[in-house]
């Protein structure tokens, strides 16, 4: 890969701006970094980044370019979920996709619900005629093979997974998922999330925590 490093004008450091600011832009389409408003970026911090820039699952990265979608990589903090990786990354947690795998004798499902909803199996019961149920982790770890668990990207067809979507989620402008290591997500507009899941079902099947 070919990046441009920013340039640093004599400083040992830089501020990320305007809510989300760029750190690096490649030569290529869809290849940004951004970092959360305020963040303080230091030489150090720039160059590890830089050798970790391709830890995006690879299975998702050819996905990506295959469809030719614009999306900007979010650095944060290593975290647990999806929703904690919202909160790290400071952005909306009901603009966060967070991938919920499930099975039953006809095979695998990806729920895809915002990070801070819980997904309704009753309602996807009636809704599909399935008994559903959560897959094991010895199952996901088999389907998503360069992914950490719980950190699934929310792209069900890259891994030949069928994907039902929570309207909720597709009614916001912008979308956040797991790049596949608890340390990334990936942004980019609605538009473009749903060219990566064409002709997928989709419906009102889960409500916000705590609701």
């Amino acid at each position: 890969m070919s990046w441009r490093r920013p340039k640093w004008s004599g400083c040992t450091s830089a501020v990320a701006e305007r809510g989300l600011g760029t750190v690096y832009a490649h030569k290529r389409r869809a290849r940004t970094l951004v970092f959360p408003p305020g963040q303080v970026l230091n030489k150090t911090i720039v160059i590890a980044l830089e050798k970790r820039v391709v830890a995006i699952a690879i299975t998702l990265k050819q996905y990506l370019a295959k469809k030719g979608v614009d999306y900007d990589l979010v650095p944060h903090p290593r975290t647990p979920t999806s929703l904690a990786a919202a909160h790290a990354a400071r952005v909306p947690d009901d603009r966060v996709a967070k991938s919920v795998i499930l099975e039953d004798e006809q095979g695998f499902l990806m729920a895809v619900v915002p990070a801070c909803h819980r997904v309704e199996l009753g309602t996807l019961h009636h809704a599909l005629h399935r008994n559903l149920g959560l897959a094991t982790e010895p199952e996901v770890v088999a389907l998503f093979q360069d992914c950490e668990i719980g950190a699934i990207p929310a792209v069900g067809p890259a891994y030949g997974v069928p994907v039902i979507v929570d309207d909720s989620l597709t009614e916001r402008p912008d979308i956040y998922f797991e790049a596949g290591d608890h340390r990334e997500l990936i942004h980019m507009d609605t538009r473009q999330f749903k060219k990566l899941l064409p002709r997928v079902m989709h419906g009102r099947f889960s409500h916000r925590a705590g609701a």
